[in-house]
């Protein structure tokens, strides 16, 4: 690895840390591309924060950035760019800059209207304080909470699905495709929680895990709306919960048919 790639995964690091969810690196919208250019012209950002609504350029060329500074904002998003001085910062450097801009921008800055773009933010590195620290230290502990509450409560909605009703009930009646069905449906619902929490999406796991393959497929299909390429974990679980709705509407048919 470079100087440079190794710097950036620093910084984007200090910057998941700062916001307090994992940002999905080389995203790409379906609309962030030059005027006229096809969606293989999709621009990929450095990183992307769908629970912020905020994205990261740290990376990019100056022709890139404009395109950013224009479109993001337009489409309701916040942008942060990182220079190269900004990038040589130590990480806990980084994560206060961040920290203090966010600040900044939900105590002075508006929401950006439609159409309206707002001038590049350039975060500037103060000396790290302990308030700082107690922060980084308390969102640390909450993400630890929730990540355990959520992996238990996981697991015992998979060992319910799979065990009681997989094997219990449709197996067990000679079943098959609902069986099928059933097995699919745990395993979009492990994946598509999994996918939510991994991008600090809490509701959107919880929803993941309680709703099941109908919450995961309605996820995916927004962000194939939204955005040129979904994350793969999340494309996978939106592909998964689609043949499990289609093996239990099959299953349903049949057994209302008495086949």
């Amino acid at each position: 690895m470079t100087t440079e790639t190794v710097a950036l995964a620093r910084a984007l690091d200090a910057c998941d840390a700062a916001l307090g969810e994992v940002g999905r690196r080389a995203h790409r919208f379906w609309w962030l591309r030059p005027p006229g250019g096809g969606i293989e012209d999709c621009l990929a950002v450095d990183a992307y924060y769908p629970r912020r609504r905020l994205v990261v350029c740290a990376s990019l060329g100056e022709e890139q950035r404009a395109l950013c500074r224009e479109l993001v904002p337009a489409h309701g998003l916040g942008l942060i760019e990182l220079d190269a001085e900004e990038l040589a910062c130590q990480p806990a450097e980084l994560e206060h800059a961040l920290l203090a801009e966010l600040d900044r921008r939900q105590r002075h800055s508006p929401p950006i209207p439609a159409g309206q773009v707002r001038p590049r933010s350039v975060v500037r590195p103060p000396r790290r304080t302990v308030a700082a620290a107690g922060v980084g230290a308390t969102t640390t502990v909450q993400q630890q909470r929730f990540g355990l509450l959520l992996g238990i409560a996981l697991g015992a909605a998979l060992a319910a699905e799979t065990l009681l009703l997989t094997i219990g009930v449709a197996l067990r009646g000679g079943q098959v495709l609902l069986a099928s069905g059933l097995a699919l449906d745990a395993l979009a619902r492990g994946l598509g929680t999994l996918a939510a929490a991994r991008a600090g999406e809490r509701r959107g796991a919880w929803r993941n895990l309680i709703v099941g393959s109908p919450a995961v497929l309605g996820v995916t299909l927004r962000r194939l709306e939204q955005e040129a390429a979904p994350p793969e974990p999340e494309l996978l679980a939106g592909a998964i919960a689609a043949l499990a709705l289609l093996a239990l509407a099959l299953a349903l048919v049949g057994l209302l048919l008495g086949i």
